[in-house]
């Protein structure tokens, strides 16, 4: 009896501990990264959501060291799968959990800030890092992104997830037939069920249009991309119900960054395209 409680409690405290380690250290990490001076601060975050195009020359000081932080986030991705391997059951859907949030981070926090302000081309393929004078598509902003994050994106019969039509992105993140969407209130409520986090968007409204939307509190899109918007043609934020209502969103899908592709993340699964004919 004694023996059944030891054990009991230390499977308890295993799985408080792997709970722990996963909830408290993504915040940890980002601070480490500050520290390196890998990431921008979170005022810096801030301003640049009001001004894509600022602090320029401290992001260009950061982007050159843009080979650490991708070795960084690689670094972190093994953490993960460790201790995802040595999990119980319950204790790696936690785990997968996390992942997900820590993809929210990387995306909205790490990532697509360094690249803020570049100008947008329709045939612009980026470079190995970020080059505010080096023009971007959306699509290949996309991938680019997803890349750096650590996602396994591979060719299908020659072709790239950067190359697919806005449907056809979401189809193969989804890998099944995304759902449309025509008006902004349906998108919102679909939002809302599927809660905060980060979401890839294809836009269609005599033009298509690939990008990211971060869901955030109090529950608003803050669209991030690269393409035309209010003020010209960049790599920006912008407000998702302004910017799917004014200017671009007759037809919309989207899939989020949800458990599914965490794991195809952290276990390093291919995302191939898929294209419909």
């Amino acid at each position: 009896m004694k023996n059944l409680f030891l054990l009991i409690n230390c499977l308890y405290i295993s799985q408080s501990c792997v709970q722990s380690w996963a909830m408290s250290t993504n915040e940890a990490w980002l601070s480490n990264l500050r520290q390196k001076g890998l990431i921008l601060k979170e005022d810096i975050l801030d301003q640049l959501k009001s001004d894509p195009t600022g602090n320029i020359e401290l992001r260009s000081e950061i982007a050159k060291k843009y080979h650490l932080l991708l070795k960084a986030i690689s670094a972190r991705k093994q953490e993960f799968k460790i201790h995802y391997q040595q999990a119980s059951d319950k204790e790696k859907h936690q785990i997968i959990n996390n992942v997900q949030a820590l993809l929210s981070l990387i995306i909205t926090k790490v990532l697509t800030p360094l690249w803020m302000g570049g100008p947008w081309d329709f045939n612009g393929v980026p470079g190995k890092k970020p080059d505010i004078n080096k023009p971007v598509a959306c699509g290949h902003f996309v991938q680019k992104i997803l890349e750096n994050a650590g996602f396994n994106i591979v060719k299908n019969q020659g072709t790239w997830l950067a190359y697919l039509s806005q449907s056809d992105v979401i189809r193969t993140l989804v890998d099944s037939e995304p759902k449309q969407y025509t008006t902004w209130d349906s998108v919102e409520a679909e939002l809302k069920k599927q809660g905060l986090g980060v979401y890839v968007f294809g836009l269609e409204c005599g033009w298509g249009h690939v990008l990211f939307g971060s869901f955030e509190e109090p529950e608003k899109l803050l669209l991030i991309h690269a393409g035309p918007h209010f003020n010209g043609a960049s790599v920006n934020y912008d407000d998702g119900k302004k910017y799917i209502t004014s200017l671009c969103g007759e037809k919309i899908w989207f899939s989020k960054i949800d458990v599914t592709l965490a794991k195809k993340w952290l276990l390093n699964i291919p995302i191939k395209p898929c294209m419909v004919m």
